[in-house]
């Protein structure tokens, strides 16, 4: 925990983790990692940021993977889900990026979240690219039975969304929605390489967060 300050109608926390590029023989890079969180009564802004202390290129991806619940939902299958994207990264049975082709359009599938949706009996497991702005950013968007929007924002990067099938307790009840700076498993896509990698002294940065507003009770009849 590097600081707490208190600003008017929020609280920001800021932590500071380095590593020396000793301690991970497979990940031997020093580099410096800062996450900002800004916490008010409807939200949270995530600012994160990583500096590479060495002078050889270092791979870097960014993200945050948050799981939330909705009070009115006893389950996701009672959550109405909007996703801003028009295709998605095919994978293996193992979950991990086939490469090729990079990404498959989801137009008309199953996938294809574009528009208000409830998930019901659905499991999702995927990466979703090619996602489109509102405004200066993607939004994905949830709603639950009793009125609660929770908008689920990022600046950039691609979003992965779990329904939490196999969550070893309380499976399907709440709802992962992880804003990601590029595809999983980008270290080992040679087509990346290029662009995951940070130079020496230079900072790169991921910011995200959601908004929430509570609703009314859920009208029956």
């Amino acid at each position: 925990l590097e600081s707490v300050t208190h600003l008017t109608g929020a609280v920001r926390v800021q932590f500071v983790a380095r590593t020396n590029g000793i301690d991970h023989p497979g990940y031997p890079f020093p580099l410096r990692t800062q996450a900002e969180y800004e916490i008010r009564e409807d939200g949270v802004t995530l600012d994160l940021a990583v500096t590479n202390l060495g002078k050889t290129d270092a791979p870097v991806t960014l993200g945050w993977h948050p799981y939330f619940t909705v009070p009115s939902a006893s389950s996701v299958n009672e959550l109405r889900l909007v996703l801003p994207a028009s295709s998605t990264l095919p994978t293996d049975a193992d979950l991990l990026p086939l490469h090729e082709p990079r990404t498959v359009a989801i137009a008309d599938s199953a996938l294809d979240i574009r528009e208000s949706t409830i998930i019901g009996s659905a499991a999702l497991d995927a990466c979703f690219t090619d996602l489109h702005r509102t405004g200066s950013r993607f939004e994905t968007l949830v709603s639950g039975p009793g009125g609660e929007q929770l908008t689920v924002w990022q600046t950039s990067g691609e979003i992965y969304v779990y329904t939490g099938d196999r969550l070893d307790r309380d499976a399907r009840r709440c709802l992962a929605i992880q804003p990601i700076s590029h595809v999983p498993d980008a270290f080992n896509d040679s087509t990346l390489h290029t662009e995951i990698a940070l130079s020496g002294g230079l900072t790169r940065t991921f910011t995200c967060g959601f908004d929430y507003a509570r609703g009314g009770q859920a009208q029956t009849g």
